[in-house]
């Protein structure tokens, strides 16, 4: 049973929509998993002077049918696309409203394993924000850089920050990594043991402090490879010191796919809404995937120990 059997694939019609209406396709065709099309949309705002309350009633309803079939005809091109490169049973849904809670609303609808969206500014905002914050599905951020492909994923990485909702996201990766036929690579980023002195400068361990922290991160991080072993998936690991987000950007190229935990001890409780979150998917240039909290995590990915 794959991981990933519906997607729901969010567009505002922009560059990186493009970019990430790509990997969704990548995404259902090797997964074999089903993808909707969903773009939500406002009605125009009443021109000033426009009352709807006389015979511009009907000079404005015309103005919102026009606005709704322009977005109608964009989002069959989408459905299109997405079916010429391979996306199993597409389905279109146009809907009006506001972004962020619409496709929270659909998010929770228990019908979707992933949401895929492009890392605009505009659904960088809001839209990203209340998505990683309340979807109970993970979600998949593309942004514009990431490389048009026709191959499948064959390396992903899975940073993590070894708690317990890391392990989580964790048998995620692994799951998916399995369904791709990929290598997994477990990085793990450890803070170097440190004291702060009163006048706010920090005094690094000794040495033996530092062996210590080091040897502790190896062998939890060599836990969790035990704990994700499954018959046929090999899985590799990375262990570094340094900052968090910028050691994940430096590991990211050569990676297909960058699998985050939304709800850890360290850098990551607060991920979206936190700097290390917001310097990674701002500054990636590969596809950042989230999962946001134990309820994302369907009962039977618990991987065997072997």
């Amino acid at each position: 049973m794959s991981a990933i059997s519906r997607i729901l694939f969010a567009t505002d019609f922009s560059p990186p929509a493009e970019a990430a209406l790509d990997q969704a396709a990548l995404l259902g065709r090797n997964l074999g998993a089903r993808v909707d099309a969903v773009h939500v949309w406002q009605p125009p705002a009443p021109l000033p002077g426009e009352e709807l309350f006389s015979a511009d009633t009907l000079v404005y309803a015309e103005r919102e049918r026009i606005a709704a079939d322009e977005r109608r005809y964009k989002l069959e091109a989408v459905v299109e696309a997405l079916s010429a490169r391979g996306a199993p049973t597409v389905r279109q849904l146009l809907v009006q409203g506001d972004a962020a809670p619409e496709l929270r609303r659909l998010s929770e609808s228990g019908e979707y394993q992933l949401v895929v969206i492009g890392a605009s500014e505009r659904l960088l905002g809001g839209v990203a924000a209340a998505l990683e914050r309340h979807s109970p599905c993970p979600v998949l951020t593309v942004p514009l850089a990431v490389p048009r492909s026709a191959r499948p994923p064959s390396k992903l990485l899975l940073a993590t920050d070894l708690s317990e909702g890391a392990e989580r996201a964790a048998a995620w990766a692994a799951e998916v990594t399995c369904d791709l036929r990929a290598v997994l690579t477990l990085l793990h980023v450890y803070p170097l043991p440190a004291h702060v002195l009163p006048d706010g400068s920090v005094l690094l361990a000794s040495a033996e402090n530092l062996q210590t922290a080091l040897r502790q991160a190896e062998e939890e991080l060599d836990g969790l490879r035990q704990r994700l072993l499954w018959p046929g998936l090999v899985i590799e690991t990375s262990l570094v010191s340094g900052d968090p987000a910028e050691c994940i950007l430096a590991a990211a190229p050569g990676h297909d796919l960058v699998v985050m935990g939304t709800h850890g001890r360290t850098g990551f409780r607060r991920l979206v809404l936190g700097s290390v979150a917001e310097r990674v998917i701002r500054h990636a240039r590969t596809p950042i995937f989230t999962v946001r909290n134990p309820a994302a995590t369907p009962a039977h990915l618990h991987p065997p120990i072997l």
